[in-house]
């Protein structure tokens, strides 16, 4: 007897083929890889980059921490000038930074952020402190108010391209 061969007994089991496997990998793949790897090594070097040119401003506003504890307010404000004038000629040239002093000195200072966080008193106090006597009203609130606007000067001022 002859089986029917379209008879349900005579069907044999699926056949399934081998799993597509992750590699070898096709070139599109390959592209797609290194252009990433590409991105994310100049995206690392630009961090780093950035980093090492605002070491001057991490310095900077260290030195504006140590002046917490100054012996004196003439002593601090003195601090706070000097390390100012220190960090603007690291940002500008020497030949930009260096001369100014007093009023000069305070513009260049407003001129050089966006938001200026100095009070008036405050600017007239640092422009004079290393010529002049303090006044005797400038109290523990505006010094370290003081110390608030310089670090935030230090932080946040612009760069001058051309000094470095």
């Amino acid at each position: 007897m002859e089986t029917d061969p379209y008879s349900l007994s005579a069907l044999e089991g699926i056949v399934i083929p081998d799993s597509v496997g992750v590699f070898p990998l096709a070139p599109g793949w390959w592209f797609v890889i290194a252009i990433a790897s590409i991105w994310l090594a100049y995206g690392l070097i630009a961090c780093w980059i950035r980093y090492r040119q605002n070491a001057y401003r991490r310095e900077g506003v260290r030195l504006i921490r140590k002046l917490e504890t100054a012996s004196s307010f003439e002593v601090g404000l003195r601090g706070v000038d000097e390390v100012l004038k220190r960090v603007a000629m690291v940002s500008y040239s020497r030949e930009k930074v260096a001369s100014l002093w007093g009023t000069d000195w305070a513009d260049f200072l407003r001129a050089s952020v966006r938001e200026f966080r100095f009070s008036d008193s405050v600017v007239a106090n640092l422009a004079s402190s290393n010529y002049q006597k303090i006044p005797d009203d400038f109290g523990h609130e505006e010094y370290v108010a003081t110390l608030q606007a310089a670090s935030a000067w230090i932080r946040e001022h612009d760069r001058d391209d051309d000094a470095c």
